[in-house]
């Protein structure tokens, strides 16, 4: 038995040594880029300070006539006082304000004012940039001139600072510096304990490490003994290369028989094709093979190295999943959904993969026994699931290539431009269920490829419209849809000039944008550059936050149709829209108010400053030539002129 370790610790004598020489790179490294990681942090850490100080202090705080007379003496160690609060909170030394004022720069507000008070006890919070004798006057002025944050390093005879300036406009227009400092010594500390904490995590890293390596090696010796045992072509099912009944039960046989089943911690994965008849009858049997291939595929690359997968009879699969808990089946299944959606997404078959699952746990019957009881479930598991999923999808291919679907139009009214645009909606109208709203069937093409070949269509159609009107069209983009890597390069596609792109408006939900923001402001600016506009659909249900709002390329803010249905019932709601429109013309996008009804609405709306309607007052969603029609006979026209009278 000594031997034995001896000789199993001399194997993991060369893993060990790489680990510590792992070990050792990776603190070099690390501390090699520490410095430059924490100014980075530190220089985002003021950023974010000194954009938020005119929501601190209010963006009504600067304005064109201030002087040393605006405010009072304690309005300024007031305000200062809070400021110094969050400076403290956000761990920044100060934060102050700036403005440009005959011939000079003075702080109007800053941080920490005691302290300043006692370096000049006669200039309270007017004090000019000129005499705290640094070169911050200069940088100061610099910076007025541009339109991006600036950083920079300063002395004065108290201390060294790290700073940025922010250039920012006040609610009248005026122009001013908000400003962040944290003082050198300062950032000293924070390296400091930066260097503490990152060698401490090292340390604990390399401790947790060598245990996992010890473990990983023997699980491996396991493993490739096992392997080597049973893995053999004639073992093997000849259509999917995964494990065949007898082996699967073999397998799940020796576990049981070697395991104390008190302890075993064992569970099974049974995987059924839900629609493989459906595809057989109408695509053939070699498309059905192939299904079988795709799924036997997906569950190999899905599942650890340790489990095995089973062809057990026709369209059933089953995985065999030793020491795997709860967590971890969890994991695993959301894996398997993921692969299932991008498979149904990109999927050139014209079918739709559909999968029942279900995970049975062991609890200590025969092999048999718990095959049998598994199996039992499932059928019940099935019985119980919606099966019409599949084909529905089906149904959606069949129509798009009968011509099943039709886009609809519907005006968008802009009163005091006395514009109108419109927006593109799709429609199904199914020869024996008649129209079927988008309600009922979006939801189930957006797990495969349909969703863009939809997509395609109404946008192929609002071209069509938009310049049969010469007038701007919208037109809604699913999140799978945006999400493709080849979005921006399809839209070029079809809007294959900038006359045509500019007629264009793209219309999103706050969830799409925000899911991924870098991504999708590029894709976004992107398309800008030929003339393509984005909207906002359906804000204030989502995310319904402002901040990210001046960043987004959008021409357009749509408020969902609830707040409006609401308005007269709901006290928040006519205070949430007269924000929004407040901040549409703050931030120069336009602000259109959905589910415009009534007369009512529309005067209610008007007196919150919003004069952009769309809804059934106006008119519903109707088709390209009875849309047309009352465009070319000015009936929208007529309609604004009517609200004015």
């Amino acid at each position: 038995m000594k031997k034995d370790y001896i000789s199993f610790f001399k194997k993991l004598r060369s893993p060990i040594l790489l680990a510590l020489l792992g070990f050792i790179i990776y603190i070099s490294l690390s501390f090699i880029h520490m410095e430059s990681q924490l100014l980075k942090n530190i220089d985002l850490q003021l950023l974010t300070a000194a954009q938020n100080i005119k929501y601190y202090v209010g963006e009504d705080y600067v304005t064109k006539d201030i002087n040393k007379n605006t405010y009072s003496t304690d309005e300024i160690i007031d305000k200062g006082d809070f400021l110094d609060n969050i400076a403290k909170k956000t761990e920044i030394d100060y934060l102050y304000i700036l403005v440009k004022k005959e011939n000079d720069i003075h702080y109007v507000l800053m941080s920490d004012l005691p302290e300043e008070l006692i370096k000049h006890p006669t200039a309270y919070y007017w004090l000019s940039l000129k005499e705290t004798e640094d070169d911050s006057y200069l940088l100061a002025s610099e910076t007025f001139d541009k339109n991006e944050p600036v950083f920079l390093n300063s002395t004065d005879k108290w201390d060294s600072y790290r700073s940025v300036y922010v250039p920012q406009i006040s609610s009248d227009g005026t122009q001013y510096i908000a400003g962040a400092d944290i003082t050198i010594s300062h950032l000293r500390k924070s390296i400091s304990s930066w260097v503490f904490f990152g060698a401490l995590r090292s340390l604990l890293f390399l401790a947790l490490s060598l245990p996992l390596i010890c473990a990983f090696m023997r699980l491996k010796k396991e493993n490739a003994a096992t392997k080597k045992k049973i893995i053999n072509l004639n073992e093997m099912d000849h259509l999917t290369k995964t494990f065949n009944r007898n082996i699967g039960m073999e397998i799940l046989n020796n576990i049981i028989k070697k395991e104390n089943t008190k302890d075993l911690s064992l569970a099974i994965c049974l995987v059924d094709i839900q629609n493989l008849t459906h595809i057989n009858n109408k695509l053939g049997i070699t498309a059905g093979d192939n299904l079988i291939k795709i799924v036997g595929n997906i569950l190999s690359s899905n599942f650890r190295k340790t489990d095995a997968v089973v062809r057990f009879e026709g369209d059933k699969f089953m995985v065999i999943l030793k020491g795997c808990e709860a967590d971890c089946r969890a994991v695993l299944i959301k894996n398997l959904q993921n692969k299932l959606s991008l498979f149904n997404t990109s999927n050139k078959n014209h079918y739709y993969l559909k999968l029942h699952i279900l995970f049975c746990v062991y609890k200590g019957e025969t092999a048999q026994e718990f095959i049998k009881n598994s199996f039992l479930l499932l059928d019940l598991h099935k019985k119980k699931q919606n099966t019409s999923d599949a084909l529905i999808q089906e149904e959606i291919i069949d129509g798009l290539n009968r011509n099943e679907f039709r886009t609809f139009f519907q005006p968008k009214i802009f009163t005091q431009e006395k514009q109108i645009e419109f927006e593109a909606l799709v429609r199904w109208f199914h020869p024996e269920k008649g129209m079927i709203p988008p309600d009922k069937f979006i939801s189930i093409s957006e797990k495969s490829f349909v969703i863009h070949n939809l997509t395609k269509k109404v946008l192929k159609d609002a071209v069509d419209f938009s310049q049969r009107t010469n007038t701007k069209v919208s037109v809604n983009i699913s999140p799978v849809v945006f999400q493709n890597p080849n979005f921006s390069k399809e839209i070029r596609g079809i809007l294959n000039s900038r006359k045509i792109a500019k007629l264009i408006v793209l219309e999103i939900t706050e969830g799409i944008a925000l899911d991924n923001f870098k991504v999708a402001v590029d894709k976004m600016k992107d398309l800008n550059k030929i003339g393509v506009e984005f909207s906002i659909d359906d804000f204030g249900i989502g995310y319904s936050s402002l901040s990210y709002l001046e960043k987004l390329p959008i021409s357009e803010l749509k408020i969902d149709k609830l707040f409006v249905r609401n308005i007269h019932t709901d006290k928040i709601n006519p205070l949430i829209i007269d924000f929004v429109v407040k901040v549409g013309k703050i931030s120069g996008f336009k602000v259109i108010a959905e589910g415009v009804e009534t007369k009512d609405h529309i005067k209610t709306l008007t007196s919150l400053g919003c004069n952009n309607f769309q809804g059934y007052y106006f008119d519903k969603p109707q088709s390209a030539d009875i849309i047309y029609e009352k465009y070319s006979s000015s009936f929208y026209h007529n309609m604004i002129k009517s609200l004015k009278e």
